[in-house]
């Protein structure tokens, strides 16, 4: 089995803090891990800990040692977030299952970090500002899971998925959550999914005309993969305003002004500002998707 195949990433679409931090550590762990033969799962259980940990730091946010403590604790968190999946792969343990519990392991992070928030700043403001810390939450699911959509449909076009074949595509999709024996899992993805419907980046009918062309030759599913990445790539990386990487230093710096309260207002506000903007400018970019089809005679 070739390691470095078997967890390399597209390393473009990356933002500053995965590629500085967060992957190079995660990346030293996931061969240790194999060796030692640990599950995947259970390196998402371990993030989920962390976040857990981290929480309860937060919740003592005035103390200054607390709020470092819940910073490192999330980095923790996202560190194994960052080598579960590519353990997965290396593995070879890849499973729809293990696909939700991952991003439920995620999810509970943030809601635990939340809950402890909230339940503090409650005490000071009043039970009103469940109502801020609700719309927040539910800010955060609309945006992160947009965020993780456009990821995923780079890989899909830039780096050829889409083209594979059709037994490869097929476990691909099997590993998504849909598969999953268990029916409350296969609720969340699905559910999932569902949020996830309104931001892909391409329509289907452009999507339907990308995969007709692509699939005609080799060299035209490459001309497919280039125009796509070099139409797609910045825009992926502007929408890591969106990621979880943001969020964690978003709120240490909040509870570092002894204000996570101001965290609070900038998800419901500024973060959702930039996902109309952000889902206006893939619109811009799709239309040129379409004019370099049209420009191929597809």
């Amino acid at each position: 089995m070739d390691t470095a195949n078997d967890i390399k990433r597209a390393v473009e679409i990356e933002e500053f803090t995965n590629r500085a931090l967060i992957h190079p550590i995660s990346a030293r762990l996931v061969p240790l891990f194999h060796r030692l033969d640990v599950h995947p799962n259970t390196v998402s259980i371990a993030g989920a800990v962390s976040g857990a940990l981290a929480a309860l730091c937060y919740y003592g946010y005035e103390h200054l040692a607390l709020t470092i403590a819940g910073f490192v604790l999330m980095i923790t968190w996202h560190v194994m977030d960052g080598a579960d999946g590519q353990l997965a792969r290396l593995s070879g343990k890849v499973t729809a299952s293990g696909y939700v519990i991952d991003g439920i392991c995620d999810y509970t992070t943030f809601i635990l970090v939340y809950i402890a928030l909230a339940l503090r700043l409650a005490e000071k403001l009043g039970g009103d500002i469940w109502i801020l810390v609700v719309a927040a939450g539910l800010s955060h699911i609309v945006q992160a899971a947009a965020f993780e959509l456009q990821r995923a449909a780079y890989n899909k076009w830039a780096r050829g998925k889409a083209f594979a074949p059709a037994a490869a595509a097929a476990a691909q999709r099997a590993t998504q959550g849909q598969a999953s024996p268990f029916a409350l899992l296969r609720f969340f993805a699905a559910s999932y999914a569902a949020v996830q419907r309104p931001f892909h980046p391409i329509d289907e009918d452009t999507a339907q005309r990308l995969q007709a062309y692509g699939a005609r030759s080799a060299e035209t599913a490459a001309a497919v993969g280039a125009a796509y990445a070099d139409t797609f790539r910045t825009a992926v990386l502007r929408w890591s305003w969106e990621s979880a990487n943001n969020r964690t230093i978003a709120i240490f710096l909040a509870c570092l002004l002894g204000r996570p309260i101001l965290y609070f207002l900038v998800e419901v506000t500024l973060l959702n500002l930039a996902l109309v903007l952000l889902i206006s400018m893939n619109h811009q970019r799709a239309a040129r998707i379409r004019a370099w089809l049209a420009s191929q005679g597809a």
